[in-house]
């Protein structure tokens, strides 16, 4: 039966999922034109944030027409990735950082950290919509013959204790494993470019 399962490992390359994500983020990163100086108004530099994060959006979903940017809105999206790099006070932290002009970065580091973030989030669902999809349009019958694959051609990858006896718990979250399999190949690639 196939099921797929080698067509999904292929479009889950990192070539063809994160490092595509990235590229598309650094070509919105590099569009908007930003005065690295120091950035002193508050509203500015949350201004500026939530503009970039809309430009992201619009290049990463292949949008035709720029993503307004509703500031109220985007903001509290903003956050959650400035909360990743600058702790619970993110947005208050991220802003002194760049305020500060050359100390810790600046402006510039604040950008590459949010767009870095960014990037990781947008990969990450990508990867995750892939899994879903390729998973919920098996059938039963299906999905067990998938588990089996996986384990026939990369049972030497998974730590010995997943796969004792019939390897239930890699059969049961198999799409989890799958998102692990992508991470691990990441890794492996970073490792080898080191």
């Amino acid at each position: 039966m196939d099921t797929g399962l080698d067509w999904l490992m292929l479009s889950m390359d990192p070539r063809h999922t994160s490092n595509e994500t990235h590229r598309r983020v650094d070509a919105a990163r590099n569009e908007l034109v930003v005065d690295l100086a120091a950035e002193t108004d508050w509203y500015r530099f949350r201004d500026l944030l939530c503009d970039l994060l809309a430009l992201i959006e619009s290049h990463v979903l292949r949008v035709a027409e720029p993503i307004a940017a509703h500031p109220d809105i985007t903001w509290n999206h903003c956050l959650e990735f400035l909360h990743q790099d600058y702790g619970q006070d993110g947005g208050t932290t991220a802003f002194e950082v760049a305020r500060s002009g050359v100390e810790e970065g600046g402006l510039e580091a604040v950008l590459r950290n949010f767009t870095a973030r960014v990037a990781e989030h947008y990969a990450e669902n990508e990867l995750r919509s892939r899994v879903h999809l390729w998973w919920y349009n098996l059938t039963t019958e299906g999905r067990l013959a998938a588990g089996k694959e996986y384990l026939t051609k990369y049972a030497h990858l998974i730590p010995r204790e997943m796969i004792e006896g019939s390897a239930v718990r890699v059969r049961d979250k198999l799409p989890q494993v799958l998102m692990e399999h992508h991470r691990l190949l990441q890794q492996t690639r970073r490792i080898g470019r080191g």
